[in-house]
């Protein structure tokens, strides 16, 4: 976005939009703990603030660890860690920093789908026409119907996740750009539930 301190620290209403999430998951009777993979040079900005939020006195337990090079890189940072929070099977839910809109309800409906089916997640019908440009410059226009575009949160089952990431290790930990890919290489089927078009990622100045 341009700035000094990553996106997830950029205030929305006087606070960080990272505060704005914290503030959604701890209102989920259903989430025990909370995991936060930040970049090293993050740490100071996290650890000196942290304290100071109001919120820090109805959040659930927070726990922060270091990232890795990639997000699939970090997301296992992160999971890693809260299996040793909690040595058994759970529901591990992804979530990003910069969805500040997201709401504690839609999280507990994609919580409760993940219940029945074991992996969910939030979905938009794809309205743009979608093309992909060829090397040689040539373009295919794809069948949008055919389409979603994926939102945060994902809840996989642990045990599915660690499976789907240890295939991921096994063939050199490919290039990934969301989470249900870690699961779909396994060959697990992800429910999708309609999504919002409000639980946008902050990308830009202008999104906020």
């Amino acid at each position: 976005m341009g700035a000094d301190i990553h996106k997830a620290f950029i205030e929305l209403d006087d606070k960080p939009l990272l505060w704005h999430c914290l503030d959604q998951l701890s209102n989920v009777p259903e989430i025990s703990n909370i995991v936060i993979a930040l970049h090293q040079d993050d740490f100071n900005f996290w650890e000196n603030h942290i304290d100071l939020q109001e919120g820090r006195k109805v959040w659930k337990p927070i726990t922060a660890v270091v990232g890795g090079a990639t997000r699939t890189h970090s997301v296992y940072e992160a999971f890693k860690k809260a299996k040793e929070i909690n040595p058994n099977e759970f529901y591990a839910c992804v979530h990003d920093a910069a969805r500040p809109y997201t709401g504690s309800e839609t999280i507990r409906s994609v919580l409760k789908a993940a219940e029945t089916t074991s992996v969910a997640g939030l979905a938009l019908e794809v309205v743009d026409t979608i093309k992909r440009q060829h090397e040689d410059g040539r373009l295919e226009t794809l069948e949008r119907h055919k389409l979603k575009a994926i939102q945060t949160p994902q809840v996989i089952l642990s045990s599915l996740f660690e499976e789907g990431y240890q295939k991921w290790f096994d063939e050199s930990c490919p290039q990934l750009t969301d989470d249900f890919q870690i699961v779909e290489s396994i060959g697990v089927q992800v429910t999708l539930l309609a999504g919002d078009a409000r639980n946008k990622k902050i990308t830009y100045y202008s999104d906020i």
